[in-house]
């Protein structure tokens, strides 16, 4: 993804999906990661639960804390952070910003949301945060009705 496209991205995102953003840099600098990976995304949604797609994992008991462990039990060991520097976006994790702007069109959204980076990490074709997402017990279909209710109980 271009820093044109990311950036136009950024700029359709809600306020919860760019703290969203900015809380996965925060997640893969915890874990001394150079790059923000789609696992990272998910932590960020999972900590901020004021968001609607964090208000759906946690209504669905996924705890920061266990996704946390989940995460650094499954993930490979990943090049360390230089000091000094904020993790930027693997191509994966850019994938999910392109996969979460098509869920957006999809629902016929003009705006970018935490629903639409939650529903595209089902998406993602494989790795960590599928796994995460399945140890949890997390399938796609009833993650995008929880999602839709509570948009439409936010009045969304």
């Amino acid at each position: 993804m271009s820093s044109v496209h990311r950036d136009r991205f950024f700029s359709r995102c809600t306020k919860g999906a760019q703290a969203t953003l900015l809380e996965a840099q925060v997640e893969a600098y915890r874990f001394d990661c150079s790059f923000v990976e789609p696992e990272h995304i998910l932590l960020a949604l999972v900590g901020l639960p004021q968001t609607v797609a964090g208000w759906v994992l946690a209504g669905e008991g996924v705890t920061l804390e266990a996704a946390r462990k989940k995460v650094r039990s499954l993930a490979s060991r990943r090049a360390p952070l230089p000091k000094g520097l904020l993790p930027s976006f693997s191509a994966e994790a850019e994938q999910v910003l392109d996969l979460a702007s098509k869920q957006a069109l999809g629902l016929g959204h003009n705006y970018r949301g935490t629903e639409h980076l939650l529903l595209a990490l089902f998406h993602v074709p494989s790795g960590t945060v599928l796994d995460v997402l399945q140890q949890f017990g997390l399938e796609l279909e009833p993650i995008r009705r929880l999602l839709m209710q509570e948009l439409e109980r936010r009045g969304g």
